[in-house]
């Protein structure tokens, strides 16, 4: 199952009683007269962040993205954007420590395009990456051998492809799981193939194993994404939203 390309008008208040992943993608290169509001949503240790970056284009987008994080959460929760107090898990993964909540977000953004996927009660990542050539770069080398030895196979634009598909799944996977941000993309496999959804078994350590589905996406011309969760939370029959942002209508 793929995403259900939702109608944001429809979906207002997103009360729905089957499980859902809410995936919302936006543009992150705005007009001064969007930005600014979004900017001023920001919290003062967000400000900080934002300020250490040196490039005034990398500044620009932090903003944006955690402006429209802000907006997309608030939306979720009923609540102004400014009122979110986030708070990091022991392994770095941000949760929203106020208010108290269920919703659980991952946020991903590379140059001007982000996504955020939003869920209740359900681990979620979300991972969006702009497709750049691959020649020279070296980054098949921190792909697992099995999935080297697979893109080997492949040439040209093809092979490029696959590649971001297997990143961005590994990625995505990665954040979902959370405790398993430093694990190696070495370690383990994902398929690279174009079958859209997979169900991959992953764990930090093997005891702790369990089922992850990946669902690979195209957020935008030029880039490719994918998100990730518990399988085993989902049930069979999961509900996938993706639209763009700010809603239409």
């Amino acid at each position: 199952m793929g995403f259900v390309m939702a109608n944001s008008a429809r979906t207002s208040g997103l009360t729905i009683s089957s499980p859902t992943i809410d995936v919302r993608t936006f543009a992150l290169d705005l007009p001064e007269a969007e930005a600014e509001p979004l900017a001023a949503l920001l919290s003062s240790e967000e400000r900080r962040r934002a300020d250490r970056l040196v490039r005034p284009e990398d500044r620009a987008r932090f903003q944006a993205a955690h402006g429209r994080l802000r907006e997309i959460i608030g939306y979720h929760l009923s609540v102004a954007p400014r009122e979110i107090v986030f708070g990091v898990e022991p392994a770095g993964k941000p949760y929203v420590a106020k208010p108290e909540t269920s919703l659980r977000f991952n946020l991903s953004h590379s140059d001007a395009l982000a996504g955020v996927a939003i869920s209740h009660g359900i681990a979620v990542g979300i991972d969006i990456e702009r497709i750049k050539p691959l020649d020279g770069t070296g980054l098949e080398e921190a792909l697992s051998r099995r999935e080297q030895d697979a893109l080997a196979a492949l040439g040209g634009i093809e092979r490029r492809d696959a590649f971001y598909r297997c990143w961005t799944r590994k990625e995505a996977l990665l954040k979902a799981h959370g405790q398993g941000l430093g694990v190696p993309l070495d370690s383990f496999d994902v398929p690279i193939d174009d079958t859209p959804d997979t169900i991959v078994r992953f764990g930090a350590t093997r005891c702790e194993a369990q089922d992850w589905r990946i669902v690979s996406f195209v957020p935008a011309a030029g880039y490719a994404g994918a998100v990730a969760f518990a399988a085993e939370t989902m049930g069979a029959s999961p509900r996938l939203a993706w639209a763009p942002w700010p809603r239409r209508g």
